[in-house]
């Protein structure tokens, strides 16, 4: 709670996230405005411009996260490495890419969990910020898994297309392109692994179809 509460003060006045009313670290409560409105449901348009509020935001006392793909996909090895039955796929290949120019503060889940449309969509949930590469938040969005985990289904190339031009950044659509198949490869890992340890059959078969895809998404060509 203490980073929730960091993050969410660090996020004010920039219209990305709700706003804290209070914060009681010795009981772990944090309470914040609740954000009026419906669930997301396609406004392309309206998270690109979130994302580019929120650059604004010092990303700085966050935790780290790895911004290497070398990096990253050693962080989805250990993740197969839990499962009892892998699924037999082999791992990207490690390419070379430059650290950001800058970093950024970080949902690091953005999935589904946003709420509203247009200049009034705000960014719910953060329970794990850090501080990282934009490209990381980006991946948490266009992932076919994470739209598949919140009950979605996975982002058209339309859609996709829609986002890039609405974001206006070809330097980061250039990167992330480079680093989808290593955060892709990671949230497998994880997948695989959920799979193997949860009960709930029907959250299973949702994990399951969510590897499928990422492993799919992993290998679509740049």
């Amino acid at each position: 709670p203490e980073d929730e509460a960091k993050a969410l003060r660090r996020l004010a006045g920039l219209d990305v996230a709700p706003d804290v009313l209070g914060f009681w670290p010795e009981s772990s409560l944090l309470v914040y405005n609740y954000v009026e409105g419906e669930m997301w449901d396609g406004d392309m348009e309206g998270v690109a411009q979130l994302l580019l509020r929120k650059e604004v935001a010092d990303p700085e006392g966050f935790r780290a996260v790895p911004i290497d793909p070398g990096e990253i996909i050693a962080e989805g090895d250990a993740l197969f490495a839990r499962c009892k039955a892998p699924p037999e796929v082999n791992p990207p290949p490690v390419v070379k890419v430059t650290p950001p120019d800058r970093f950024s503060l970080i949902h690091t889940d953005i999935g589904v969990n946003l709420v509203g449309e247009g200049v009034n969509l705000r960014l719910i949930d953060w329970q794990c910020p850090a501080i990282g590469d934009l490209c990381e938040d980006i991946y948490s969005f266009l992932s076919p898994a994470f739209q598949i985990l919140g009950e979605r289904a996975p982002l058209t190339d339309t859609q996709i297309q829609d986002f890039w031009q609405a974001l206006a950044r070809p330097d980061l659509a250039k990167r992330y392109d480079l680093l989808r198949p290593a955060y892709a490869w990671r949230f497998a890992g994880y997948c695989a692994w959920r799979v193997e340890v949860l009960k709930d059959s029907e959250i299973c078969a949702r994990y399951h179809r969510a590897l499928g895809e990422e492993l799919s998404y992993m290998r679509q060509p740049a």
